[in-house]
């Protein structure tokens, strides 16, 4: 014989207006996962709300709920992997989409060659900003070309959006005219004879 719940007075729980925003997300940004819960029963009780995300339980919140009252359980739920992320509480679900990070990206800026014209073995001072324009820390390797041969590297590690200033100091002791170029960046300086030595 079926156990009538509203006759023994037995709390009777019930869910609705599964909400997830946003549904599309970058890697590491969290995910707002809610529910109403309303006990429709004559009795107080206690609910377990368990949010399963692909199947297998994510976390679960407890309620207790006096007869006719409502209650929004809410989860923030961050994924560090990319893909289709499907939510289910008790039989409500729906997807987010997780989506990958920009991979570290750099852009070379304010390249300047200072002075453009010294005696023999004075030092020339070549700067540059660099800037990671990706979603990901990650390191680049600045080299700076005289006459076309590697004359000096940096290493610039940046996080995502910052930038550095990275100096080169260059000294030659042969007059000449010397091309410079870094990235897509050229310039030049000229050497001139120290007649006073």
């Amino acid at each position: 014989m079926p156990v009538n719940y509203q006759s023994m007075g037995m709390p009777k729980f019930s869910v609705s207006n599964l909400s997830i925003t946003p549904n599309a997300v970058k890697v590491g940004e969290p995910v707002n996962i809610s529910i109403y819960v309303t006990n429709n029963g004559m009795q107080t009780g206690k609910y377990s709300v368990v949010l399963r995300i692909g199947g297998v339980v994510e976390n679960i919140s407890d309620m207790t709920l006096s007869p006719g009252q409502n209650q929004t359980a809410s989860f923030v739920v961050v994924k560090d992997a990319p893909g289709d992320y499907y939510a289910d509480i008790d039989g409500l679900g729906g997807f987010f989409n997780v989506i990958p990070l920009n991979p570290p990206s750099f852009i070379v800026s304010n390249f300047a060659i200072s002075p453009e014209r010294v005696r023999q073995g004075q030092p020339v001072i070549i700067t540059a900003t660099v800037t990671n324009t990706g979603e990901i820390t990650g390191s680049h390797p600045l080299v700076l070309r005289v006459k076309g041969m590697a004359e000096a590297q940096q290493e610039v590690l940046l996080e995502p959006g910052k930038m550095q200033e990275v100096e080169f100091q260059v000294s030659k002791d042969t007059p000449g005219f010397y091309p410079v170029s870094m990235e897509n960046w050229t310039g030049k300086f000229v050497v001139e004879m120290d007649w006073t030595g």
